[in-house]
Order: structure tokens, then C-alpha cells, then sequence
């Protein structure tokens, strides 16, 4: 889902003749996912007993690891935008991918690792990124 957002915003950003922004921000949601699916498939951790998902593994939190990379990107675009709001739109992006984090040891779909793994993986992919 975060790559179909990325998308949208993307040709919003191209269509304000800012490509490279656009590329930034879609190839950095792209890789992040394309990055996701590597490390399940490197790790193969099975998921708690609790969860309903069954048709992919558990390490990282797919859904941490993209959610830091994709509020990250819009905190920073917004940023630039608006540079004096800098604090407020990157603490309101870290409230959101917590509470991303959060609903998925609350689901039981993830160990608290998974999606400590996910944020710490996807924090390191974006600071790498941007």
C-alpha cells in the first residue's frame, strides 16, 4: 500500500516539475519493499502462534520497516516545504510509525522483535536513502 501512496505522491511531484524529489521518494519506497521480501525470505522466521497470516514469514515487520521508510520520506518532503515546522512534522511521522509498530505486536501478527528489526532496519535504509 505504501508503494501505491508513493506513487501518487511521486506524479503529483513530477507534474510540479520536481523529479528529482519524485524519484526519491518512489524508489525509495520501491527498495524498501524489494528489501522487505529479501530479508524474510533470508531469515524465515515463523510468526507467533496467535497470528492468522500464513503466507509469509515474520522477520522484519514488513509493515515497521515501510511504514518508518514512508513517513520518514513524507516527514522529510513536507520539511522541505515548510523547514520552520521541521520538529513537529518528523515527531508527527515517528507518533505514526509507532503506532504502525504497535498494532502489530496488538494483532499478534509480529514477535516485538520483528518490529523492533523492522524500525531499526528501515531508520538504517533511510538515513542511507536520504
Amino acid at each position: 500500500m505504501c508503494c501505491i501512496w508513493a506513487g501518487l505522491i511521486a506524479i503529483l511531484l513530477m507534474f510540479q516539475h520536481r523529479f528529482i524529489r519524485a524519484s526519491i521518494f518512489f524508489f525509495g519506497a520501491i527498495i524498501a519493499a524489494i528489501l522487505v521480501r529479501i530479508l524474510k525470505l533470508t531469515f524465515t522466521r515463523l510468526r507467533p502462534p496467535t497470528s492468522t497470516i500464513i503466507d509469509s514469514y515474520s522477520f522484519p515487520s514488513g509493515h515497521a520497516l515501510s511504514s518508518i521508510v514512508f513517513f520518514g520520506l513524507v516527514a522529510w518532503l513536507i520539511s522541505l516545504y515548510y523547514p520552520s515546522r521541521r520538529k513537529t512534522i518528523h515527531t508527527v511521522a515517528a507518533l505514526l510509525t509507532l503506532w504502525v509498530g504497535l498494532s502489530r505486536l496488538f494483532l499478534g501478527f509480529h514477535w516485538p522483535s520483528d518490529v523492533l528489526g523492522g524500525f531499526v532496519i528501515g531508520f538504517i535504509f533511510l538515513q542511507g536513502w536520504l
